[in-house]
């Protein structure tokens, strides 16, 4: 699906909390969503990675909530 041109969106991320521990880390972030500069959602962003042989961090699980009312 494609996006038309006179859409324009953006997702602002804050108050992110990232936990490690070795080879896994969580991230859990708060985000807004924006469709053409107006307030569309909002909610959590959920992620867990883990460090492979070769150090690079993964995503593993992607999760978030979603809600119409943002403070």
């Amino acid at each position: 699906v494609s996006i038309p041109k006179n859409i324009k969106f953006e997702e602002v991320l804050s108050n992110y909390n990232i936990q490690v521990n070795g080879g896994l880390a969580q991230v859990w972030v708060n985000y807004t969503f924006y469709i053409n500069e107006q307030v569309s959602h909002c909610g959590i962003n959920s992620f867990q990675l883990y460090k492979d042989v070769d150090g690079i961090w993964k995503i593993i699980f992607l999760g978030d909530t979603r809600q119409k009312i943002c403070n």
